[in-house]
């Protein structure tokens, strides 16, 4: 239980709390609820074209006519909803998709036309780019490289997680709403 105190506190925060205020700020956050198109009511996605004809379906097997559309509503949204559920395991299942083949990675001799353009040869005959020889430079480019495509193959992973936990609210949701509906009957 909360104080007075604390009640005060928490209202003067939520003045304070007006939401995004710069122009990219508001347009990034008007689109949050159409993001993957699961908040958008049935009657208004392509499931809509199955809406009738499990509606009259329904209302064949002896429910009344509003009955029946609403439990056809809570079918179609669950079936889009583990449609697209299935849709991200099958988009993330291939290991594939964040793959680094460090083979690929390690051809140095693909930067030598660079160098050889940009660098300088010094007494050995070695090119050399900014007074460092260029075996050194290739490493730590190559380095850089590597940790660029590490860094994208974990941002890779964290963002499918989190396509996959916000798939999960919204099929289970649809689920519990199913099953108070078929309650309901």
């Amino acid at each position: 239980m909360s104080t007075r105190r604390q009640r005060s506190a928490n209202r003067l925060n939520a003045l304070r709390s007006t939401g995004p205020r710069s122009v990219g700020g508001k347009r990034s956050s008007s689109v949050n609820a159409t993001y993957h198109g699961l908040t958008i009511p049935v009657e208004f996605s392509h499931w809509a074209a199955s809406l009738e004809s499990l509606t009259s379906v329904l209302s064949s097997e002896g429910l009344a006519e509003n009955e029946a559309r609403r439990l056809a509503l809570s079918i179609l949204d669950y079936e889009r909803n583990l449609e697209h559920q299935r849709s991200l395991f099958m988009l993330y299942k291939d290991p594939a998709v964040f793959d680094i083949d460090l083979e690929s990675l390690s051809q140095e001799r693909d930067l030598y036309p660079w160098f050889e353009q940009h660098g300088v040869m010094d007494k050995q005959g070695n090119y050399v780019g900014f007074g460092i020889p260029m075996a050194k430079i290739l490493r730590k480019l190559l380095r850089e490289f590597v940790r660029s495509r590490i860094r994208y193959a974990r941002q890779g992973v964290h963002e499918a997680r989190l396509g996959l936990r916000r798939a999960d609210r919204h099929l289970r949701r649809s689920a519990n709403q199913l099953i108070r509906r078929c309650r309901r009957l």
